[in-house]
């Protein structure tokens, strides 16, 4: 038996019992962190990919984003632990857009709730949108800015652009299109 071993067998049941669960747990946490991590290379690897082939610009992260945007959606101001994640960025037709997923929490500590939203702000021709925010139809809006968002991740690379669509029938109702569109 090795030395660590032999002095693990020498040490009360409950010392012993403690070290073992504190292993265990370390060993789901490293397991947790390192699918976490294949997850989200996957990920990547399916948006990098659905976007080279549609000229769309793919970024895995965007620290502060939301930042510039509480103006158009107050989503951004509420919570904490906020991360602007996934971001496709493009023109759809005609129309400038930035589709995002976005996480935060909200809640004490130990009762907190995880929120998670696909969004996709549009830049508009006209640039005098009173600003308004509708939790009900998950749209909001001020200046050049719309933002429609639904519950969930970004959906994969195969529905994305059914989710695109959907994100500029709702644009269509608060901005109709020029000639050139």
């Amino acid at each position: 038996m090795s030395s660590a071993l032999t002095a693990l067998a020498r040490r009360p049941a409950d010392v012993r019992t403690s070290l073992i669960v504190l292993a265990g747990y370390v060993a789901v946490m490293t397991i947790g962190v390192v699918v976490g991590q294949m997850v989200f290379r996957r990920r990547r690897r399916a948006y990098d990919a659905y976007c080279l082939d549609r000229g769309f610009q793919l970024e895995p992260r965007r620290p502060g984003e939301e930042a510039r945007h509480v103006t158009t959606c107050p989503l951004f101001a509420k919570g904490r632990a906020r991360d602007w994640g996934f971001t496709i960025v493009g023109v759809a037709n005609g129309s400038p857009f930035i589709a995002f997923e976005y996480e935060w929490i909200t809640g004490p500590a130990r009762l907190w709730t995880d929120h998670t939203i696909a969004g996709i702000l549009w830049t508009l021709q006209r640039d005098d949108m009173p600003p308004f925010f509708d939790p009900v139809l998950h749209v909001a809006g001020a200046g050049r800015e719309l933002m429609w968002w639904r519950d969930g991740k970004l959906p994969s690379p195969k529905a994305f652009d059914d989710f695109l669509a959907e994100g500029y029938r709702v644009r269509l109702r608060y901005e109709p299109p020029t000639c050139g569109q």
